[in-house]
């Protein structure tokens, strides 16, 4: 026994030997690599945390606690606009950078991942010069002088909502973020369309939106099956912990339509299911009849729409054309034009919802901020019912300071609804207070 530990004793000390080596050449190469990146990287002299610049460790953690948009908001709190939060990330709030990056750079492939029924759009397209040639074929519906041609329509939506609110009293609360919704949904079917929505009026007899809850669901839809690397218990356990807050999401064909790509614990926390529906796709057609379409189908349905009255000559001499006659018009390609027409609807429903809930959130928290805006449009709006014109309240200078600095809070402070256990920062000061 001796004899043979003995004999083994030279490989062991070798093989030992050889790991210790391993170990100093690993240790040697990391500390190499973090000196390179704290002292000679490009990305060196953007103020940040010392632990960011020399690993990824830090943003993996913050991404992985669900918490990464507070952790970057207090380090542009203490670093200031421009802040490196990685070794080869930056991340910036400053108008000035803004106009340097985009312009000039690509964008990264992560933002494939956006992509909606594999159709590129705008938002997923990469290379700046296609993202321009992209831009250009919707640029000329969001300028002041076309919206004006809408303000009826936007105010035929709007005066519903009011009365819905002054029936009220604030007796009852409700959803702001779920109103403004069915608000975006019954503008936008109008403007990208020309199609008409009772959006608001349903959601004012207490319904809900069948499309509006359709879009609202897409994000998460999308983030749950857009992990195919993953194994499925792991996709499994994070769609169960990313979207266990969230609550009362009300049913909508398209999570039902693809129920049967994802797990069943995970689409539980991701939507309440109607009891008798066990996920089985032959129960999804019945759904689709007696709800609505999904956004592609609709988007899709609503392409073909507008074709058949573009070439019955409906908006050769329109005052106003919709944004979806606009894209059919330019040079894209039928893919392009397909996302476009998705994501403008998209995002101009639940983002824009998104941005004015904060926005209201952020006057509810500031009372003398609403007294001195109702001072401002007492002075120009003197009827409820007489709802001042866009160029007239553009030259209100306060309300144009109110809105700007919510537009950039809302992008300081991320898309993500804080949890309810976290503490509510009572010293936040805002420029125009």
């Amino acid at each position: 026994m001796a004899a043979s530990f003995t004999e083994l004793l030279p490989q062991v000390t070798a093989t030992h030997g050889i790991l210790v080596t391993l170990l100093w050449l690993v240790g040697f190469y990391q500390a190499s690599l973090f000196v390179y990146r704290l002292f000679f990287h490009p990305l060196r002299a953007i103020p940040g945390p010392w632990y960011a610049a020399v690993s990824d460790l830090w943003i993996s953690y913050h991404t992985l606690s669900f918490d990464l948009c507070h952790a970057i908001e207090d380090q542009v709190k203490k670093y200031g606009p421009v802040v490196r939060i990685a070794p080869n990330r930056v991340m910036f709030v400053d108008g000035p950078t803004n106009k340097i990056v985009y312009p000039k750079f690509n964008k990264h492939s992560a933002y494939l991942s956006l992509k909606l029924n594999g159709n590129n759009s705008a938002i997923t397209t990469l290379d700046t010069v296609e993202h321009t040639r992209v831009r250009r074929a919707s640029a000329g519906q969001y300028v002041t002088n076309n919206i004006e041609k809408y303000e009826p329509d936007i105010l035929g939506s709007v005066f519903p909502l009011i009365q819905r609110l002054q029936d009220e009293r604030g007796n009852n609360p409700f959803d702001c973020l779920v109103m403004f919704r069915h608000l975006m949904t019954e503008i936008l079917v109008r403007t990208n369309f020309d199609l008409e929505s009772d959006a608001v009026k349903l959601w004012a007899s207490g319904g809900i939106d069948p499309l509006t809850a359709a879009v609202h669901d897409t994000p998460k839809y999308q983030t749950v099956v857009s992990r195919p690397h993953l194994p499925r218990t792991t996709c499994t356990a994070a769609n169960s912990f990313q979207f266990n807050a969230i609550e009362g999401i009300q049913p909508s064909p398209l999570v039902m339509e693809n129920r049967q790509l994802c797990p069943a614990s995970s689409m539980a926390a991701n939507c309440r299911v109607p009891e008798g529906l066990d996920g089985r796709k032959a129960d999804v057609p019945h759904l689709i009849q007696t709800e609505t379409l999904t956004p592609a189908q609709f988007v899709r349905q609503g392409l073909q729409q507008t074709k058949q009255d573009a070439k019955a000559g409906k908006f050769d001499d329109a005052e106003r054309v919709p944004l979806v006659a606009r894209i059919l018009a330019s040079n894209l390609e039928d893919q392009l034009k397909e996302g476009e027409s998705a994501d403008h609807l998209l995002a101009g429903i639940d983002t824009v919802a998104t941005t004015v809930s904060y926005f209201c959130w952020g006057l509810a928290c500031h009372p003398h901020v609403v007294h001195k805006l109702r001072s401002e449009l007492d002075e120009v709006m003197h009827d409820q019912a007489a709802i001042p014109k866009i160029q007239t309240l553009k030259t209100l200078p306060y309300l144009t300071a109110v809105i700007q600095e919510c537009s950039s809070a809302n992008v300081r402070h991320g898309a993500f609804v804080s949890s309810p256990n976290r503490p509510k920062q009572k010293d936040t000061e805002y420029p125009w207070t």
